[in-house]
């Protein structure tokens, strides 16, 4: 049996089979067209039973009901955990009668083979198996999910895959396979008759390893964003051994960036806390990391009025990344900026002297485009964007802060940007506010015949939990040959809960507007 999906409702419909963990981060709006889209789309269910449809609507029709009946100030508010069980009760009752739960995803070039399987699953004879039919994406769209499960987090993660399945269990387990593997375990499975039987055998088929056959699997690249480690403080001394453990699942990785805030203060004696960090990082790279300064690494306090309060002995000490950095391995061009030169309280700015001495040091390194096509990332300690920008994505929750933006700034922001987008840019990695944040924006370029970029700009939060804010780490994953990446917002509680992803976001491949 099966009906239609769109994929950022993904973690809704696995949350309807399972139940387990937390509920996802899902709007009144967005639940309310989830559900009009179940009672009016009659084209968009598969089965072979015809109680099946009318049974989904009249549960759909209930859940609407419980929906507009709760009292919300805002639709685009996110709906209270308790709330959303409740509504989605009906439907619940439904999805937990099957054992299994299939996801077909893909691009709208897949739509073929698609709805063949999605056909082929929705009808398999085995009970117990569930089959959402996918909404397609056009392949130069990106596309996010919040709190997504593993499976869809690895869907998205290996985009260049595409198209493919999800299986979910009823016990919350999810994993992402090719479209040839897909036809492969559903076979075994739907044989095996195991849907809401036996998970463990189901999720022990599901998990054989993946024979390739025809084209090799993509080269990924990893990188791996730290930000505001705030060291010195006895906060990032209790963490770091949690961090470090944390980051054994995304191995192996091929760079590690920290954009700024190594120090609280910027002490002499603080330095073999960081060498100590630092030699941890490298054994998982082999490299040196990428790093940037940031305010706390230059000013007590991480504020200064004129050059009171600055400290920038300690930061000359100290292996900072200058001007450009690039691997021909990996395909990575990083553009570092001290934004913490300038600037009084915690403002921060890149002055022209600056872009034009890590341009001339692109330019000087590129005379025979030996970075072409390599991913171009800029690393800044400061936000370009004010928080919270008008077409900025929220990670976390907001939170409360005692100063304003205004004493917190990039200043000269929307210069760097338009040098950022002239350069080819599509990437910009920065810290500084504690706040993880997403912000896709087409920049102009400066060029005379009005061509835009579109930059993805990701914010980390505090990689240690300064100031008991929540603790987080981004993934990025880089497919040179299809220029196409991705980045996994990481985040866990400041008393150790665990990492999980946030939000994933899947780009589509750069290009000009």
């Amino acid at each position: 049996m099966g009906l239609r999906y769109d994929l950022p409702s993904s973690p809704v419909v696995a949350h309807l089979i399972s139940g387990s963990g937390t509920p996802p981060r899902v709007t009144h709006a967005e639940v309310e067209a989830f559900l009009r889209n179940l009672q009016h789309d009659n084209d968009r269910m598969i089965s072979l039973h015809g109680d099946f449809e009318d049974d989904v609507r009249r549960a759909a029709r209930e859940s609407t009901t419980r929906l507009l009946a709760a009292t919300f100030r805002r639709r685009d508010a996110y709906l209270h955990h308790d709330v959303l069980d409740s509504c989605l009760a009906p439907l619940a009752r439904i999805f937990r009668s099957y054992g299994l739960l299939v996801l077909p995803i893909g691009n709208r070039q897949h739509q073929r083979d698609l709805d063949r399987f999605a056909g082929e699953a929705a009808r398999a004879p085995a009970r117990g198996i569930l089959t959402l039919i996918p909404g397609l994406y056009q392949p130069t769209v990106n596309v996010q999910v919040l709190d997504p499960d593993d499976g869809v987090r690895d869907a998205l993660r290996r985009r260049d895959e595409w198209p493919g399945a999800i299986f979910i269990l009823r016990d919350g387990r999810s994993v992402f396979l090719p479209l040839d593997t897909a036809y492969e375990r559903l076979a075994m499975i739907v044989r095996s008759r195991l849907p809401g039987h036996d998970p463990a055998r189901t999720w022990s088929i599901l998990n054989e390893e993946e024979e390739r056959q025809g084209p090799r699997a993509p080269v990924r690249r990893r990188l791996l964003h730290l930000s505001d480690l705030h060291l010195g403080t006895r906060r990032a001394a209790r963490a770091q051994d949690f961090l470090l453990a944390s980051l054994g699942r995304f191995m192996p990785l091929d760079h590690v960036v920290i954009s700024g805030d190594l120090f609280d203060n910027p002490l002499a004696r603080h330095r073999e806390e960081y060498e100590h960090f630092v030699n941890q990082v490298r054994r998982h790279t082999g490299r040196l990391p990428v790093v940037v300064p940031g305010n706390h690494d230059q000013r007590i306090s991480g504020i200064s009025f004129w050059r009171l309060g600055s400290r920038r002995r300690q930061m000359v000490e100290l292996d900072w990344s200058r001007g450009l950095v690039h691997d021909a391995e990996t395909r990575t061009a990083f553009f570092c900026f001290d934004s913490a030169n300038t600037g009084n309280m915690a403002r921060g700015g890149v002055s022209q002297d600056q872009l034009l001495r890590v341009g001339t040091k692109f330019d000087t390194e590129n005379l025979d485009a030996e970075l072409r096509g390599h991913l171009r990332i800029a690393v800044v300690h400061h936000h370009p964007y004010p928080y919270p920008a008008p077409n900025e994505t929220p990670v976390t929750g907001p939170r409360t802060w005692p100063v304003r933006e205004r004493l917190l700034e990039m200043t000269d922001a929307q210069s760097f940007l338009t040098w950022c987008a002239g350069r080819d840019i599509g990437l910009v990695l920065h810290g500084h506010r504690h706040v993880p944040r997403l912000v896709i924006d087409d920049v102009a370029t400066g060029q005379p015949r009005g061509q835009y970029r579109r930059i993805t700009t990701v914010g980390c939060g505090t990689s240690l939990g300064a100031g008991g804010a929540p603790m987080s780490f981004n993934v990025i994953e880089w497919n040179a040959e299809s220029r196409s990446w991705s980045v996994d917002f990481q985040i866990s509680r400041p008393d150790g809960q665990g990492f999980h992803s946030a939000l994933v976001q899947a780009s589509s491949p750069p290009g000009r507007g």
